[in-house]
């Protein structure tokens, strides 16, 4: 904590060898950040270094006062709101009120399914990797992945959600909850493929012994 201090310090008095630290030390996080709010790569580098650029900005208003990673993620957020705004007014981009409920033919409970059977006991019973969930929520539209970010890893509330985004708080529920609905259908699909992918590979095994 104390080189923390002594890092901040340092960037508070321009210093660029503590600038170069800072950012390499908290770029792979902030650009994960950017990267679940914009939804592409390119778009996430560039916010990713106008967000540093506003840390070394105003890195003097950090009091010291609770955790200096949490106040730069919310620079970092909130630039991706200021963004996704951006978004929807120069683009073909329907607001989240004008979004309409999505068909999830496979997005079920798993209610009158065969036991292990039904989606939810698919997924939980399926192994994906970090990468494999993060590329699941990138590919959400725009107006879900905004709702499911705020709301799962930012802890905000609907009601804070529908302010920063300027829609209704009933608007946020629903596309929380679609969202959702979205993620099961996406991690469901992606599960059937790697039980079939595991089966091929234990036929290829079986194969194997009976040639070497």
């Amino acid at each position: 904590m104390q080189d923390d201090l002594q890092l901040i310090e340092a960037c508070k008095k321009r210093e660029r060898f503590a600038q170069k630290v800072l950012y390499e030390t908290y770029a792979p996080l902030m650009r994960a950040i950017c990267l679940r709010y914009s939804g592409a790569m390119s778009d996430a580098e560039d916010l990713m270094h106008e967000g540093f650029i506003k840390v070394f900005t105003n890195i003097k208003q950090y009091s010291g006062k609770g955790s200096f990673e949490g106040w730069m993620k919310r620079i970092f957020i909130n630039l991706s709101i200021t963004y996704f705004h951006k978004k929807q007014k120069h683009s073909h981009f329907q607001s989240l009120d004008e979004v309409k409920e999505i068909n999830l033919q496979n997005a079920v409970t798993d209610e009158n399914e065969e036991p292990g059977t039904g989606v939810k006991s698919v997924i939980m019973s399926t192994e994906f990797s970090v990468d494999e969930i993060q590329k699941a929520v990138n590919e959400l539209p725009d107006g879900y992945r905004m709702v499911f970010n705020l709301y799962v890893f930012e802890n905000y509330s609907h009601k804070e959600i529908a302010d920063l985004l300027k829609i209704k708080e009933n608007t946020s529920k629903s596309q929380l909850a679609r969202a959702r609905k979205s993620l099961q259908q996406k991690l469901y699909e992606l599960a059937i493929i790697k039980m079939k992918n595991a089966d091929h590979l234990k036929d290829g095994k079986s194969f194997l012994k009976l040639v070497i």
